[in-house]
């Protein structure tokens, strides 16, 4: 998929095309701090398609991430065997459920030790965790 280049991350080109901007911006519309919906929302998308691409690139699929209008997409070459293209499609949810589970850890850690009230800082991390 074409789109802007942003970077290249371990081999993995990161594109992006304008739509993505537009979804954030309309999903940002009555966030208390866009900003950091904004930013939430990209890397919770690409934590996910990067556990799609850093799958395909151990199969050597030479795997490609492009944020768009959808929210974000990777494309690769054509898995080996139905095996393959499992692991794929499954490790992109799964890096999701990875990052949530640290994030809960160190939630759970910060009210045991008695700071819950800075939690209410940080309610943008559920944001992070349902694009993930």
């Amino acid at each position: 998929m074409q789109g802007i280049h942003l970077f290249t991350i371990k081999g993995i080109p990161v594109s992006f095309q304008p739509m993505f901007i537009l979804l954030i911006l309309i999903l940002s519309v009555g966030m208390n701090n866009p900003f950091i919906f904004g930013a939430c929302a990209t890397l919770g998308v690409l934590i996910h398609e990067f556990g799609h691409a850093l799958t395909a690139k151990h199969f050597h699929l030479n795997p490609e991430v492009t944020l768009c209008g959808l929210g974000g997409l990777t494309t690769h070459a054509r898995p080996n065997s139905p095996k393959q293209d499992f692991l794929i499609t499954l490790a992109g949810p799964m890096a999701g459920l990875v990052v949530a589970g640290v994030i809960f850890g160190i939630l759970f850690l910060v009210n045991l030790l008695g700071f819950a009230p800075l939690l209410d800082k940080y309610q943008l991390l559920k944001i992070f965790l349902s694009y993930t």
